[in-house]
């Protein structure tokens, strides 16, 4: 029965920094199939005067995001695995974080920091993600699918009013959902539901 059942996320460690708006997009995540890489470079293809993407990780599509980039002629630079203060500065400096996950991922730690960064996202709407995402409030939501990917992308890198608002509104609900206060407040909820 569903609503006997509470979602608690884990507590949010505080994060913090300026952030400083730079020309690039950001994909933090293993480079892999799960994870939307094929879909992302295909969405990148049909996003017109697409920035640099910047790809943090590594995984098993290292080779194939190489030669994609060189055959489509898309701008994107692979740091491989960095430590975590640097996917946090990247983070304060992308335009936006993309985060294009074809599987169904429970509750992505990364979308939790970039709300907390107040960093503008474009993700697609598998698993735990419309959890946090709300298309055009707290993000913009596509379907695993390249056109409409694409189609967000576009809407995001061309609009900085937009991406403003949305990099707000995710703070917002960092704040309110995944603070140690918030957190406890929802645990303590839970308990006094279960004794009564």
């Amino acid at each position: 029965d569903a609503e006997k059942i509470d979602v608690v996320p884990n507590i949010m460690e505080p994060i913090g920094g300026r952030r400083k708006e730079s020309d690039f997009i950001l994909f933090v995540g293993n480079v892999s199939r799960d994870k939307g890489v094929p879909l992302l470079l295909d969405a990148l293809k049909r996003v017109r005067n697409a920035p640099r993407t910047l790809i943090a990780g590594d995984g098993p599509l290292m080779d194939y995001v190489k030669q994609r980039s060189r055959g489509d002629g898309l701008d994107i630079q692979l740091l491989g695995r960095i430590p975590h203060d640097e996917v946090v500065n990247r983070m304060l400096s992308c335009r936006l974080l993309v985060f294009p996950s074809v599987w169904h991922e429970p509750l992505s730690r990364t979308l939790i920091e970039a709300c907390t960064l107040s960093v503008p996202i474009v993700a697609t709407d598998t698993g735990g993600t419309p959890d946090i995402i709300e298309d055009m409030k707290t993000g913009l939501m596509s379907s695993p699918e390249p056109k409409e990917l694409a189609s967000k992308l576009s809407a995001a890198l061309e609009d900085k009013r937009l991406r403003g608002r949305l990099a707000k509104n995710a703070k917002v609900l960092a704040d309110k959902s995944f603070t140690e206060s918030a957190v406890i407040a929802k645990v303590q909820g839970v308990y006094r539901k279960a004794m009564s």
